[in-house]
């Protein structure tokens, strides 16, 4: 489980793999779409009227996740740190298919050849998490990390706490937050979404802690 400090999270910018809907995982590289960059800045330009800033970012080994930290500290000046371990869930030789099949074969749970099953990829993330948890300091503001899709898979996945119909867009901000109220899944997720030049706070749709989070326990 994870150490119980908060912190943000966003997925990358649009990519190229994205735009063509095709898998990327953990060990090919697809850089930022026009639009994708311009996700990270649309971010960049309202992340500091956050109420409790980041204190620092930590960001994937991948350039899609790098490009999208730098752009968002073009206006939070913070210092950066890269961990080859934030990286997407490696897919093997599911890599470059279509969304549609690869929806399929992960509905069957199904290792991809060559590649992480969602139980050694979840292990890899919550232990990377943790690490970087355990030693940042108490008295500063909550670390951001700039990573891919799969970072929220794995931390429900930890939990076994799911829903097979959650999507997370391209450079949605996130803030986990460790709250009692859900025992299954003891955090509060709030979700930030940008709307004419304003950062709007929101409870995430599929946070534990709300009633109509329809998520259960992975068999």
């Amino acid at each position: 489980m994870l150490h119980p400090k908060s912190f943000y999270l966003i997925r990358h910018g649009q990519t190229v793999a994205n735009e063509q809907k095709v898998l990327c995982g953990g060990r090919v590289d697809t850089p930022l779409t026009e639009l994708g960059r311009q996700q990270a800045e649309d971010v960049a330009k309202v992340v500091h009227t956050l109420d409790i800033k980041p204190s620092r970012i930590y960001h994937s080994s991948l350039s899609r996740a790098r490009d999208t930290a730098r752009i968002l500290n073009s206006s939070l000046e913070l210092d950066m740190t890269e961990i080859h371990n934030l990286r997407e869930q490696e897919f093997g030789d599911w890599e470059h298919k279509p969304w549609h099949d690869a929806l399929q074969l992960f509905g069957f749970d199904m290792q991809p050849p060559n590649g992480e099953n969602n139980q050694v990829f979840t292990k890899r993330i919550i232990q990377t998490i943790n690490t970087v948890m355990e030693t940042h300091p108490e008295d500063e503001a909550p670390p951001l990390f700039v990573a891919h899709g799969g970072l929220f898979h794995a931390f429900f996945h930890a939990y076994n706490y799911y829903d097979e119909n959650m999507w997370f867009q391209n450079c949605h901000l996130h803030k986990f937050t460790p709250a009692s109220v859900q025992p299954q899944c003891p955090w509060s997720i709030k979700a930030y979404d940008v709307s004419e030049s304003i950062l709007k706070e929101r409870v995430a749709d599929y946070c534990p802690t709300q009633l109509n989070f329809k998520g259960k326990r992975i068999a």
